[in-house]
């Protein structure tokens, strides 16, 4: 039988950005009657995500769909044929095949109790320090005897756990209330413990990690460029008006996505899911934000993370740092849908920060476009960010980049040397969207300001300080501390700050949104 080659494969994602649904259909057919290689086989599963998002019409849509529904099926049958084959396709993050990664604690916890069947232990790889020194604080009194022995974390696990489950009862002994959550986490990164998932029905791979989508957005062209403070400005419908239960799932459908992936982020796998928002928009698009619980919150800044969506199926990942009117900006579009809409979908990700955090300022950290990233120095990743409006933060780099850019402009065909794409990785990228708002001061510098405040005002002394502050201000307590060293360091008068610390610890806990809404009443 005729194996699919990857020039086929390309040949599908080609017809589909031509919104040519016969040449669509016409390949998906002859796909059909053909065999695959690993390398094939993850080639077509990626263009049928790459259609599901992108579809020129509903019923292509379905047929995507109903194709990545049964690719479990279609993987049983590849591995009954190429065994030798098979584990290419481990990582690969699709239905049917196995994960092996390293996961933080509290998304382990959370998938042994979710999917107990589909998970298990791997491996331990090169502990950080004496096995038997980290598991001690975490046994039995009458136990530690055996962590003062020799034997390794492999020897001390079988003893202590027996030979099966041996993650779940890991995981198990490191969830212990008796230790701060923090120091748990902690250790337990020190034994680097890889995860084997099984991905299937219920712990979903990215094959079918999606949500629900009874009207998909049908394409009739692809729309390359848009013009960005117009989008940005652009009023954001009302948020979806999500159940409690409606919210755990769709978190769950992130954590699997990223899982898939051995990856995860802090606010998805630490969410506060009565925090999550969801707004549905144009062309299919819809985000889903996620802000960590209280207890796991930043002091003075707000990680809120984001899962986006297209027509149900994930596309792009990752967060923003806001503080006040500012925000550090990271985005991660997944590997099959790199080359769609993909401007728009940026810009779409900047419109909701921006529409419903009050940004003014976003920033981009140097990986994005390049550094220690050598896809991001290939695709020219720092043009792309150019063209948007983000500007680099050290002068030298903004009149290399006009000098770069006048060349192109006369020379079409002129593109900018690696040399030069790494340099400019030497700073920051900003993109000030209201040239006339006042940018509150970046929170590191903040956090500088308050360090500088404890030594000149206190020699050091950070207790003193904070008693300082509290009888100032007429403070009871601990709960505003941090509050009233962030208006200090801003050079809010100490009278203001008494109901404004209070006001703003407030809301660090409950509305990390609110939070930063009150926040720039002080710039």
């Amino acid at each position: 039988m005729k194996k699919v080659t990857l020039r086929e494969v390309h040949a599908l994602r080609q017809a589909v950005t031509a919104c040519d649904e016969n040449a669509v259909l016409s390949l998906l057919r002859t796909f059909d009657k053909t065999d695959f290689s690993a390398e094939s086989l993850v080639g077509y599963h990626d263009a049928l995500l790459f259609i599901a998002a992108y579809p020129s019409s509903e019923s292509l849509y379905r047929e995507a769909c109903s194709r990545l529904d049964k690719f479990a099926s279609l993987i049983r049958r590849f591995n009954s044929k190429h065994k030798n084959s098979f584990e290419k396709l481990i990582n690969s993050g699709i239905d049917g095949t196995e994960v092996q990664g390293a996961f933080t604690l509290p998304l382990l916890h959370q998938f042994v109790s979710l999917y107990p069947d589909s998970i298990s232990l791997h491996s331990f790889g090169e502990t950080s320090g004496d096995a038997g020194d980290i598991l001690k604080p975490f046994v039995l009194p009458t136990e530690s005897d055996l962590c003062d022995t020799d034997l390794s974390i492999e020897e001390l696990a079988e003893k202590l756990f027996g030979r099966k489950k041996q993650l779940h009862k890991l995981v198990e002994l490191f969830s212990t209330e008796r230790v701060p959550e923090t120091i748990c986490e902690n250790q337990f990164s020190k034994l680097n413990a890889f995860a084997t998932l099984k991905l299937n029905s219920e712990l979903r791979g990215r094959t079918t990690a999606r949500l629900a989508c009874n009207k998909p957005f049908a394409h009739k062209e692809f729309i390359r460029k848009a013009d960005p403070v117009a989008f940005v400005n652009s009023a954001l419908p009302a948020h979806v008006d999500l159940s409690i239960s409606e919210k755990v799932a769709l978190r769950r459908t992130a954590m699997c996505m990223l899982a898939s992936l051995s990856r995860e982020t802090d606010p998805i796998t630490l969410s506060e899911d009565s925090d999550l928002e969801y707004f549905e928009l144009e062309r299919g698009v819809s985000v889903a934000l996620f802000s960590t619980r209280a207890s796991r919150r930043m002091p003075i800044d707000s990680y809120i993370g984001y899962m986006l969506f297209k027509n149900g199926i994930p596309l792009a990942y990752g967060g923003s740092w806001i503080f006040g009117n500012r925000a550090l900006f990271g985005i991660n579009i997944f590997e099959p849908f790199r080359g769609g809409e993909s401007n728009l979908i940026i810009l779409q990700l900047l419109r909701v920060y921006r529409q419903n955090f009050g940004i003014d300022s976003f920033s981009v950290e140097p990986y994005q476009y390049g550094k220690d990233n050598p896809e991001g120095i290939a695709s020219g990743a720092y043009w792309f960010y150019y063209k948007l409006g983000f500007r680099s933060d050290d002068r030298q780099l903004r009149k290399l980049a006009d000098v770069e850019m006048k060349h192109m402009k006369k020379n079409s065909e002129y593109r900018s040397s690696s040399k030069v794409l790494t340099n400019f990785t030497a700073s920051n990228i900003t993109w000030v969207v209201d040239a006339s708002a006042k940018i509150v001061p970046d929170p590191a510098k903040v956090s500088a300001a308050i360090t500088k405040n404890i030594l000149k005002a206190s020699d050091g002394d950070r207790m003193q300080h904070l008693m300082k502050l509290r009888q100032e201000c007429s403070v009871n307590g601990s709960d505003s501390d941090t509050m009233l060293l962030l208006l200090e360091a801003l050079g809010v008068d100490k009278n203001r700050s008494v109901s404004s610390a209070e006001r703003l610890a407030e809301l660090k806990r409950t509305s990390e949104r609110l939070y930063n809404v009150e926040l720039k009443k002080f710039l």
